[in-house]
């Protein structure tokens, strides 16, 4: 009364014919299911038999392309029940929509700094982003790299924008304002990107 399916490294046995073998998809969603929190990528890995980062972020990636996980904070990820359990996710995605159908293309600093304000929160840039990817097709918002709109985008990402609108000849703080013409961005943001475009052509700030 016990019946066997699987291959090497995915064998599972049962106690009914039919029944759905346990492969490493599943493994890592019962696990952020049962443990109720966001896992990293190292935690991901200790769950496969291989033990590999490597593994773990090949299933990651098929996990979020299907739409069952999330990355809600820098390096974690849990399935959407848990990383928006606390939060109006209808309203939120209602203000990402109003936010990105403005005239300029918007960067995730600016969505975080608005919303967090407007509904008292202290959410991660990447808390934002996750529910712009996840909701992009059904919202019909356009993405760049980092840079989201409702509509096309004339720049390959934010660091597309900073070499065709910047000037090497003029200050960082010039080069804020000319960026910020084009793209809805913080001001820290806007300078640190600058500041990094700058060192890795060697120039001088």
């Amino acid at each position: 009364g016990i019946y066997f399916d699987g291959k090497s490294q995915t064998d599972s046995i049962g106690l009914e014919k039919s029944f759905k073998p346990l492969n490493q998809k599943n493994v890592i969603l019962n696990a952020m299911k049962r443990k109720k929190r966001p896992l990293t990528i190292h935690d991901i890995a200790e769950l496969l038999k291989s033990k590999s980062v490597n593994h773990a972020s090949y299933y990651l990636d098929g996990l979020m392309k299907d739409g069952v996980v999330v990355q809600c904070e820098y390096m974690k990820y849990t399935i959407p029940e848990i990383a928006y359990n606390n939060c109006d996710v209808e309203e939120i995605i209602e203000q990402i929509d109003n936010i990105l159908s403005g005239s300029k293309a918007v960067h995730p600093s600016w969505i975080k700094t608005i919303l967090n304000k407007q509904f008292s929160k202290n959410y991660k840039a990447q808390f934002y982003i996750s529910i712009m990817k996840k909701w992009s097709e059904e919202m019909s918002w356009v993405r760049s790299f980092d840079l989201y709109h409702k509509n096309r985008i004339r720049f390959d990402g934010l660091g597309d924008a900073i070499e065709k609108v910047c000037s090497q000849n003029v200050k960082v703080g010039d080069n804020i304002e000319m960026l910020k013409e084009h793209i809805l961005i913080t001001e820290d943001s806007a300078k640190q990107n600058i500041i990094k475009r700058n060192k890795i052509l060697g120039l001088k700030q």
